[in-house]
């Protein structure tokens, strides 16, 4: 049997952030599965301090670390130009996953240019109004790389609606495909970890100002007052020099937050499985991949009406939504679940049916019948 020349997975998201691992160990499994080798690439931190390998073996393909170690952009992004171009050489075709940061859209465009492999552009963020480049002169490069490819796709209905106000020459080939989620059942039991915890609910997501975590801290301290008592759980890295824990100390509500910094995928999970149920208070979400996790664990959450979450969470059915940046309303959604053990359990039954329907499989199916039909 022939096997089929790998899939590039290429991204301008570093390699260390979550989404870009999460992304690439569920897409690249998931092709991998259905029979193409992956090759997956992106820009990467540690590699300016020396301190990383180059490429990593995967179970389902090769990761690359692109840029070397130098701390000058120019250099790093030569070297990540070249690297590119003898990646997309190997390739079948190129699968683009465009970040909310500035898009390295002029070396992609010239690579593709160089070596014309069919490729395909997945927004996992546009638009975001507190990250990226919107300028006239960003827009048309990326509308270059936009004319020349197979599909492009968003992962929500909001997402695809701002990408195609600004490019409405490429909304016919605009699809949805929702990013998946690993359906893996919960833990069974209560750890010891649990019970020196206590009662907490969880929030999932890095300390940036578009995932409002100052809202989530602000309505926190308030429920406190009103006489809950759970510990808050933030788990994510922080982007701010200590921030929010300033916040947490200057609202009195310290000693009912705990900031635990970045955790791993096993450990997320054992946090979800314990927690009361999980909260994502984001001004902008393109699709929120921390609350489909908690709900494909059977969890109730709580969201905002932000973008993506709108696209799974049904209010009042598998979840509770609320309007971004309203710290009564985020309260009152969790006093609401902290106090109503009975309609934590019926929105988390409903969660875990809704996440059910989201699988990496199901959008590497989408994403190859897209490459297909396009032959």
């Amino acid at each position: 049997m022939k096997q089929e020349r790998p899939i590039l997975l290429l991204t301008n998201l570093r390699t260390e952030n979550p989404t870009a691992r999460t992304i690439f160990e569920g897409l690249g499994r998931a092709y991998f599965e259905a029979g193409y080798p992956v090759l997956a690439a992106g820009p990467s931190v540690l590699l300016c301090h020396g301190r990383s390998a180059p490429i990593v073996r995967r179970p389902w393909g090769e990761l690359h670390r692109l840029g070397g170690p130098s701390f000058a952009l120019e250099r790093r992004l030569r070297l990540a130009s070249r690297q590119i171009t003898a990646l997309t050489r190997r390739s079948r075709f190129v699968h683009l996953h465009f970040g909310c940061a500035a898009d390295p859209t002029e070396a992609v465009k010239e690579v593709l240019e160089r070596v014309p492999v069919p490729y395909a552009v997945t927004f996992q963020d546009y638009a975001n109004p507190f990250y990226g480049d919107r300028s006239e002169r960003a827009k048309r490069r990326l509308r270059e790389v936009l004319r020349r490819c197979r599909w492009i796709t968003a992962l929500s209905p909001a997402s695809a609606r701002l990408v195609a106000a600004d490019f409405p020459e490429a909304a016919a080939r605009l699809r949805v495909v929702p990013n998946g989620v690993d359906a893996e059942g919960a833990e069974a039991g209560i750890t010891e970890r649990r019970r020196r915890l206590g009662p907490y609910v969880l929030c999932l997501s890095r300390q940036a100002v578009f995932k409002g975590i100052d809202i989530l801290i602000m309505a926190w301290a308030d429920a406190i007052k009103n006489g809950v008592r759970a510990r808050l759980l933030v788990c994510g890295p922080d982007d701010t020099p200590g921030h929010y824990k300033r916040l947490a100390k200057l609202l009195g509500a310290a000693n009912f937050i705990r900031f635990c910094g970045e955790v791993s995928k096993e450990g997320a999970r054992r946090l979800i499985d314990g927690a009361r149920f999980c909260v994502l208070p984001s001004r902008h979400e393109a699709f929120g991949m921390a609350a489909l996790e908690a709900m494909s664990r059977g969890k109730a959450v709580v969201a905002t009406r932000s973008g993506g979450p709108e696209s799974f969470v049904e209010d009042g059915v598998s979840g509770l939504l609320v309007p971004p940046g309203d710290v009564d309303a985020l309260r009152g959604a969790m006093e609401r679940l902290m106090r109503d053990g009975g309609l934590r359990r019926k929105l988390g039954r409903a969660a875990r049916v809704r996440a059910n329907r989201y699988s990496w499989s199901r959008a590497a199916k989408d994403y190859l019948s897209f490459f297909r039909g396009a032959d």
